[in-house]
């Protein structure tokens, strides 16, 4: 099947919160640009618009004080992560404006009873309201996308990633992509002066997970690929939801006497005493927390889940019921500048794909500060980069699309059989961090690695190895 280009000048990967904030951005920024945005669903995709309560937070820093906790506390508990704290700093410094581009389109954030906005505290953040919140997240996304085709954006809906074009003019410059249709096998390859990849997190790979429809996890493979040293990979955030209903589940409800958990083995054990005095410093966090005193509540649940990432608890109250720990979102990604530059030619990254502005553990709402902020300066970034930016020989750029096609094939029967076996694996072994046996795991998917010829199958497995490696 014939190859057709698609030309553009700033290409977005992802249609997220910050893939769509990047793309109004270079939009803003150069008008007279053609930016186009790529999604693999129709309608809103990704973590951005997964949340099953349909809400989101956003910190939003509106005094020299809140800007100066803020920073004191993302880079507090930021270990065993790393942080770059001129990219925290500018975060704080920032998420007022870009809080207010969002009011201006229509977002629905919440109000008060004196029709201010609702504020109130984020995860890891107990001490000051700085959190706002929006209810309604089909609006917000039609809000975002409503916005940059107003400004005369092109959406492109239905297409999946299959890799990223560089070609060697020196600076090993990434100039587009191979995308195919998300059903059937069309391909096109879309050219641009410069591609941000805004493809969200990687915790559709484990079997376990809350995320959102379109998303893939297979962002921090593309990066790689493409050059970008990637930062925090290992550090995903993890919940505890009751199933099957998936309703987030507080583990610190447990915390009492006459509560059973039953191992793999079918043992009835009490949750230990010593656990209970750290109830009320879990209670300031929804996820498990890195490298904190309270990670011995969630550490001594996990040590009693099955492969499948579940356990049995008993409460006087209500009797037996299960939870299960899933994957949230990552806090990682493209370690990237104050742009969103990732330091490849052409190359940005915002969102979960991009990493240095939270550490292991992140405040809650600070992912949706840190897509507006880092979204509007890597599209900023990418369109400056796009106007100076000289013109690709074409030749040269349609064989490195071609050279993709041509060893990339598509293969579902092999992605039945092996995605479901990484997802479990990593379900079992690469949660939290990681657990007794995530090094045996890792070799596994290196030795099969070796049999896949479906290239969906083998970004997830790439990506799975650098979560797993950390």
């Amino acid at each position: 099947m014939p190859l057709t280009i698609l030309h553009t000048d700033v290409l977005v990967l992802g249609a997220g919160l910050s893939g769509m904030r990047a793309a109004w951005a270079a939009l803003e920024t150069r008008p007279d640009l053609n930016v186009t945005v790529v999604s693999d669903r129709f309608g809103p995709s990704g973590s951005s618009f997964a949340n099953i309560n349909d809400k989101l937070g956003m910190q939003v820093c509106k005094t020299d004080r809140e800007r100066e906790n803020y920073v004191r506390e993302a880079t507090s508990i930021a270990a065993p992560g790393v942080i770059d704290p001129d990219l925290v700093r500018i975060l704080a410094e920032e998420s007022e404006s870009r809080f207010f581009d969002l009011v201006a389109i229509g977002f629905p954030f919440d109000r008060d009873e004196h029709q201010g906005y609702f504020r109130t505290t984020g995860c890891f953040s107990p001490g000051e309201k700085r959190a706002v919140i929006f209810s309604g997240l089909s609006v917000a996304f039609e809000k975002l996308k409503n916005k940059f085709q107003s400004l005369g954006g092109r959406f492109l809906e239905g297409w999946l990633i299959q890799d990223l074009i560089k070609i060697d003019q020196g600076s090993g410059r990434v100039c587009g992509a191979v995308l195919q249709k998300a059903v059937g096998d069309q391909k096109i390859v879309a050219g641009a002066r410069s591609v941000i990849v805004a493809l969200g997190g990687p915790s559709p790979l484990f079997l376990q997970n809350v995320s959102g429809p379109g998303t893939h996890g297979i962002a921090y493979a593309l990066l790689k690929r493409a050059g970008a040293a990637l930062v925090n990979t290992s550090y995903l955030q993890f919940m505890w939801y009751a199933v099957p209903e998936r309703r987030f589940r507080p583990i610190q409800s447990c915390l009492k006497e006459g509560v059973l958990v039953r191992n793999p083995r079918g043992e009835s054990l009490p949750v230990p005493k010593e656990l209970f005095e750290l109830a009320g410093e879990r209670t300031t966090h929804c996820p498990v927390g890195y490298g904190l005193a309270d990670g011995a509540v969630d550490q001594f649940f996990i040590e009693h889940i099955n492969p499948y990432g579940e356990i049995d608890v008993f409460e006087p109250e209500t009797g037996w019921g299960t939870i299960a720990l899933m994957a949230h979102a990552g806090n990682g990604g493209a370690g990237i500048d104050r742009n969103g530059w990732t330091g490849v030619s052409g190359l940005y990254a915002c969102g979960e794909s991009a990493g240095g502005m939270h550490g292991a553990n992140r405040i809650g709402g600070a992912m949706v500060t840190g897509t507006q902020v880092f979204g509007a300066r890597a599209g900023t970034a990418a369109a400056l980069f796009a106007t100076g930016g000289s013109a690709v020989n074409e030749k040269v750029y349609f064989q490195s699309a071609e050279w993709i096609v041509r060893t990339q094939t598509d293969d579902e029967n092999q992605r039945q059989e092996l995605i479901p076996w990484l997802r479990n694996g990593m379900q079992e072994f690469a949660v939290v961090g990681g657990r007794p046996g995530l090094k045996s795991f890792i070799s596994r998917i290196f030795e099969r690695l070796g049999e896949v010829r479906d290239w969906r199958t083998r970004l997830a497995f790439e990506a799975a190895v650098i979560i797993g490696k950390g």
